[in-house]
């Protein structure tokens, strides 16, 4: 029947306007590069960006603080990239094993 999402739409059919759940799936973009300027940026600097992050064992800390400075320059836009370092970071501090060097 090519109907996405049934058992929610049903579920919320008495609560949303009936054009409402008709309506396709449709994306949105995330202000990231606008995130690593500002809210993000003290974040990213104490976890990806800290001496002791753990993605240090696997990049290199210069060229990770290099990224953060031309994305917050304005020369570049590493949004994208700076979203994947953060999750990395993330990652490997909630579950993956201690790294030794």
């Amino acid at each position: 029947d090519r109907v996405s999402k049934r058992v929610l739409k049903r579920s919320l059919q008495a609560r949303l306007p009936h054009y409402l759940l008709g309506q396709r799936k449709r994306g949105f973009a995330l202000p990231i590069d606008r995130w690593f300027r500002g809210p993000l940026r003290s974040h990213f600097l104490d976890t990806a960006g800290a001496p002791d992050a753990r993605c240090n064992a696997f990049l290199d800390p210069l060229a990770i603080a290099g990224l953060l400075a031309d994305h917050s320059a304005g020369r570049e836009n590493h949004g994208h990239r700076l979203w994947a370092l953060l999750m990395l970071e993330h990652w490997l501090r909630e579950c993956a094993p201690p790294v030794v060097v």
